[in-house]
This record gives C-alpha cells, structure tokens and sequence, in this order.
C-alpha cells in the first residue's frame, strides 16, 4: 500500500504498460522531428543527427520492451513485480535470478518474451550504445567502448556510426511493439 498519492501515482503509472506506450510515441515523434532536419546521406554516410535520431528510437524501443514485460507479468496486480515498487525504480528481472542492465534493449527483449529476428536483436543491441552515450556525450564512460563492433555477424563499424536500414528496421519494430504492448491485446 502505498503511503502518499506521490507514492501511489508513481507505483500506478510504472506498472501501467499504456503510460509506457505514450512515452514511446512521444520519443518517435521527436526522432522523426530530427530524422526531418537530418536529411539524408548516400554512400555509407550518416547524417550528423542520425546518432541523436538512434537514441531517440533506442529509448522508444526501451519503453516499449518495459510496457511489454509489464503486460507479460500483469505487473499492474502484483506491485512486486512491476518496475516500481516502494518509491524505487528497480531494474527489471532478467528470469535468472539477477536483473537486466541500464538500457540493455536485448536483454530486456529476451526478459519481456518478445520474438525477434536476428535482424531485430542485432540491432537491439546496436542501439542500446546510443542510449548510453551514442547520441548523448562525445564519449562513452570508457575507451574501450569505442571500439568498432560487429552486431549479429553484419560489418564491423564504430559504435556510434547507426545506418538508415537499422534506423528503419528499429523504427518497425517500434510500429509493431507500439500494438503488441497493449494489454488488451494477446
């Protein structure tokens, strides 16, 4: 029970997946803002907005995984499970006994039993870089994580380089995720 109307209105709208939902439609609405004054690139490029677009759509993407794993476990009966719980936003359990990760969009994915193609997980896993520090900071919070990377067997490319097919497949996937996260739905 909760001890004050902060207490209660925070414990209601975090085990509300429709209050996740809404964030996730406000987050694409401004990655399509910047999509819109970014342009486009051709040969390999990326438009200097891109990385700022990829958070955006990475942070849609991580509200819609948490609405998910909320509608998977009917978080809105059991405040224990949900992702807030005695004023506290505790991380989400990863069914392994421990917890996913700040921004970990594919750990979430996995946690929330969302289905994926291997298109998808990669670049779940892509993205969650940018959320982090992609499209936020000059640096991440180690050298090592500039490294160039591969995603899901694709070329190797530095971790804050996004290109316009994996802003596209995210931006699918978002539009799919965006309908399956309602509760009413099976």
């Amino acid at each position: 029970m909760a001890k004050d109307f902060h207490e209660w209105a925070f414990e209601s709208a975090g085990t509300n997946p429709l209050g996740w939902q809404q964030s996730a439609k406000d987050l694409l609405e401004a990655a399509d803002a910047v999509k819109a004054r970014g342009g486009d690139v051709v040969d390999g490029g990326m438009h200097s907005l891109a990385a700022v677009q990829a958070m955006l759509v990475g942070m849609a993407l991580e509200c819609l995984l948490k609405g998910m794993w909320i509608k998977k476990h009917k978080a809105w009966k059991n405040t224990v499970l949900g992702l807030t719980f005695g004023g506290k936003k505790p991380k989400v359990p990863n069914g392994k006994g421990g917890s996913v990760g700040d921004h970990e969009l594919l750990p979430l994915a996995d946690a929330a039993g969302v289905s994926l193609t291997q298109g998808e997980r990669a670049v779940l896993q892509r993205l969650s870089g940018f959320i982090k520090w992609g499209g936020r900071y000059p640096i991440p919070t180690t050298a090592d994580q500039m490294k160039p990377s591969s995603t899901g067997g694709g070329p190797t490319v530095a971790p804050n380089y996004v290109s316009a097919q994996e802003l596209k497949l995210a931006e699918d996937l978002a539009r799919r995720l965006m309908t399956e996260v309602e509760p009413w739905r099976p």
